[in-house]
Protein backbone atom coordinates (compact mmCIF):
# COMPACT_ATOMS: atom_id res chain seq x y z
CA UNK A 1 0.00 0.00 0.00
CA UNK A 2 1.59 3.25 -1.10
CA UNK A 3 0.76 6.45 0.73
CA UNK A 4 0.39 9.59 -1.35
CA UNK A 5 3.71 11.10 -0.27
CA UNK A 6 5.91 8.10 -1.14
CA UNK A 7 8.15 7.62 -4.14
CA UNK A 8 6.50 6.98 -7.50
CA UNK A 9 6.68 3.18 -7.93
CA UNK A 10 7.17 3.67 -11.67
CA UNK A 11 10.12 6.00 -11.25
CA UNK A 12 12.95 4.74 -13.48
CA UNK A 13 15.23 4.14 -10.47
CA UNK A 14 12.55 2.03 -8.77
CA UNK A 15 11.95 -0.02 -11.91
CA UNK A 16 15.68 -0.65 -12.34
CA UNK A 17 16.30 -1.46 -8.68
CA UNK A 18 13.44 -3.98 -8.56
CA UNK A 19 14.50 -5.56 -11.86
CA UNK A 20 10.89 -4.88 -12.93
CA UNK A 21 9.53 -7.20 -10.19
CA UNK A 22 7.17 -4.41 -9.15
CA UNK A 23 5.08 -5.18 -12.24
CA UNK A 24 4.09 -8.48 -10.64
CA UNK A 25 2.86 -6.81 -7.44
CA UNK A 26 -0.65 -5.68 -6.63
CA UNK A 27 -0.19 -2.04 -5.66
CA UNK A 28 -2.73 0.07 -3.80
CA UNK A 29 -2.36 3.77 -3.17
CA UNK A 30 -4.24 6.21 -0.98
CA UNK A 31 -4.22 8.51 2.02
CA UNK A 32 -3.28 7.53 5.55
CA UNK A 33 -6.98 7.42 6.47
CA UNK A 34 -7.73 5.13 3.51
CA UNK A 35 -4.81 2.92 4.53
CA UNK A 36 -6.14 2.71 8.09
CA UNK A 37 -9.61 1.79 6.77
CA UNK A 38 -8.02 -0.92 4.59
CA UNK A 39 -6.14 -2.32 7.60
CA UNK A 40 -9.29 -2.33 9.74
CA UNK A 41 -11.25 -4.08 6.98
CA UNK A 42 -8.60 -6.81 6.87
CA UNK A 43 -8.05 -6.79 10.69
CA UNK A 44 -4.33 -6.18 10.23
CA UNK A 45 -2.05 -5.60 13.22
CA UNK A 46 0.26 -2.72 12.35
CA UNK A 47 4.03 -2.74 12.87
CA UNK A 48 6.49 -0.10 11.75
CA UNK A 49 10.24 -0.12 11.26
CA UNK A 50 11.66 2.35 13.79
CA UNK A 51 15.17 2.80 15.20
CA UNK A 52 13.62 3.45 18.63
CA UNK A 53 11.32 0.42 18.43
CA UNK A 54 11.17 -2.81 20.40
CA UNK A 55 13.86 -5.23 19.20
CA UNK A 56 12.48 -7.85 16.85
CA UNK A 57 12.07 -11.04 18.86
CA UNK A 58 11.28 -9.14 22.08
CA UNK A 59 7.78 -8.23 21.00
CA UNK A 60 4.82 -10.57 20.55
CA UNK A 61 3.78 -10.48 16.91
CA UNK A 62 0.14 -10.91 16.01
CA UNK A 63 -1.14 -11.82 12.59
CA UNK A 64 -2.44 -10.93 10.18
CA UNK A 65 -0.06 -8.01 10.04
CA UNK A 66 1.15 -5.12 7.96
CA UNK A 67 4.75 -3.92 8.08
CA UNK A 68 5.12 -0.20 7.43
CA UNK A 69 8.39 1.27 6.17
CA UNK A 70 9.03 5.00 6.15
CA UNK A 71 11.46 7.23 4.34
CA UNK A 72 15.08 6.53 5.25
CA UNK A 73 15.75 10.06 6.51
CA UNK A 74 12.46 10.80 8.29
CA UNK A 75 10.99 7.40 9.14
CA UNK A 76 7.23 7.00 9.26
CA UNK A 77 4.79 9.88 9.60
CA UNK A 78 3.47 11.09 12.97
CA UNK A 79 0.11 9.49 12.07
CA UNK A 80 1.72 6.07 11.49
CA UNK A 81 3.81 6.43 14.67
CA UNK A 82 0.54 6.76 16.63
CA UNK A 83 -1.16 3.69 15.16
CA UNK A 84 1.64 1.16 14.58
CA UNK A 85 3.79 -0.85 17.00
CA UNK A 86 7.47 0.11 16.50
CA UNK A 87 9.97 -2.67 15.75
CA UNK A 88 13.72 -2.42 15.37
CA UNK A 89 16.43 -4.78 14.23
CA UNK A 90 19.03 -5.49 16.92
CA UNK A 91 22.39 -4.24 15.62
CA UNK A 92 25.94 -3.81 16.81
CA UNK A 93 26.51 -0.49 18.57
CA UNK A 94 28.81 0.73 15.78
CA UNK A 95 26.00 0.54 13.19
CA UNK A 96 23.85 3.65 13.06
CA UNK A 97 21.03 2.46 10.80
CA UNK A 98 20.20 0.40 7.73
CA UNK A 99 19.03 1.28 4.26
CA UNK A 100 15.20 1.10 4.09
CA UNK A 101 15.17 -1.77 1.59
CA UNK A 102 17.67 -3.80 3.64
CA UNK A 103 15.78 -3.18 6.89
CA UNK A 104 12.49 -4.06 5.19
CA UNK A 105 13.93 -7.29 3.81
CA UNK A 106 15.32 -8.34 7.19
CA UNK A 107 12.05 -7.52 8.97
CA UNK A 108 9.91 -9.28 6.35
CA UNK A 109 12.09 -12.40 6.48
CA UNK A 110 12.00 -12.52 10.28
CA UNK A 111 8.29 -11.73 10.52
CA UNK A 112 7.48 -14.46 7.99
CA UNK A 113 9.37 -16.99 10.12
CA UNK A 114 7.59 -15.76 13.26
CA UNK A 115 4.24 -16.06 11.49
CA UNK A 116 4.40 -19.29 9.47
CA UNK A 117 1.58 -20.06 7.06
CA UNK A 118 0.98 -16.33 6.50
CA UNK A 119 -0.90 -15.14 3.50
CA UNK A 120 -0.57 -11.95 1.54
CA UNK A 121 -3.56 -9.73 0.92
Amino acid sequence: YLLHDCVDPFNDKVIRSTKSALFSLALLQGSEQEFLAFCKTHTLHLYQADLQGVPLGNSPIQKPLALILGAEAQGTSPFIKKIAHPLTIPMQKAAESLNDAVAGGILMFNLSSLCPNSTTI
